[in-house]
């Protein structure tokens, strides 16, 4: 009955630690490496196929309150099989969520001390709409 359901998740959890003065403390947050899960729900049959997935970015705070604000995106995509090739869409980051990649947070972390942290406010993509056609042969 609900053979052309896929649903899914995955998780990657790390616990980014250093040996220090007082023992075992959070890495420094500019070089620390963040936890992160995954989810998506599908349908398809023949012809189409269609899934929601999530990525998440987990926060982080190291031994000096330096902070990686964690976010959750979402994207659309599939796939129509045509009589000859297919036509692939999607549409990323679904709900134009507006953050700050994990790269510009770590920046701002790093050379805050030489440059303005704004100067490293690297923004995600917002909202991003693709299309393709595929032959395979």
């Amino acid at each position: 009955m609900h053979k052309n359901i896929q649903i899914g998740a995955s998780g990657h959890y790390v616990k980014s630690e250093v040996e220090g003065d007082n023992g075992w403390e959070n890495y420094d947050a500019g070089y620390a490496s963040t936890s992160k899960a995954s989810a998506w729900a599908g349908w398809h049959d023949a012809d189409l196929s269609v899934k929601l997935q999530s990525q998440t970015m987990f926060d982080y705070e190291d031994a000096s309150n330096n902070k990686l604000n964690g976010y959750t995106l979402f994207d659309l995509v599939g796939s129509y099989q045509l009589p000859v090739g297919s036509l692939g869409f999607g549409i990323q980051n679904l709900f134009n969520k507006d953050y700050t990649t994990a790269w510009g947070q770590r920046a701002q972390i790093i050379y805050s001390s030489h440059y303005a942290p704004e100067a490293y406010n690297y923004k995600g993509r917002g909202r991003t709409y693709t299309l393709n056609y595929q032959v395979k042969y």
